[in-house]
């Protein structure tokens, strides 16, 4: 039980940007910070949640992780998704800027809805702005 409540706040702490304590949680405490949720969510997927850009770059930078930016939860969402959701610009630039893809497709063929087309269910308009002036991506939905 104190193996999840350490992940769950492990997964908080990058979802609200403190680096710090992350690193903390990697040096001193000896915590593995790429292991995912019960639900498949990866620090990448809580920290894109969160705009929490100085964590993306602890994990790439300090943690020599090799971040897997595509990587679907247990619901199919990638961490764009989730920026998208989230109207968190920063992530969302931070992820084009390190490859992801920002056209991937939902897990669910029935809809067919890229961080795009989240951007525009959630009112997220910051993103949603920048995806489709910056990224040139289409908000045409295809069935």
């Amino acid at each position: 039980m104190l193996e999840v409540r350490v992940h769950c706040f492990t997964f908080f702490t990058a979802l609200s940007n403190k680096v710090e304590i992350l690193r903390y949680h990697n040096i001193s405490a000896g915590i593995h910070l790429n292991q995912c949720s019960n639900q498949g969510r990866s620090l990448v997927h809580f920290a894109a949640k969160g705009d929490a850009v100085n964590v993306l770059n602890f994990l790439k930078s300090e943690c020599n992780f090799s971040l897997n930016l595509d990587l679907r939860d247990n619901d199919g969402f990638t961490p764009s998704d989730y920026a998208a959701c989230h109207n968190a610009l920063k992530a969302i630039k931070y992820l084009k800027k390190q490859g992801a893809t920002l056209s991937i497709f939902s897990k669910d063929k029935s809809i067919q809805s890229t961080p795009v087309h989240k951007a525009v269910q959630y009112g997220a308009l910051d993103v949603l702005h920048y995806l489709v002036e910056n990224c040139k991506m289409d908000i045409t939905w295809k069935k």
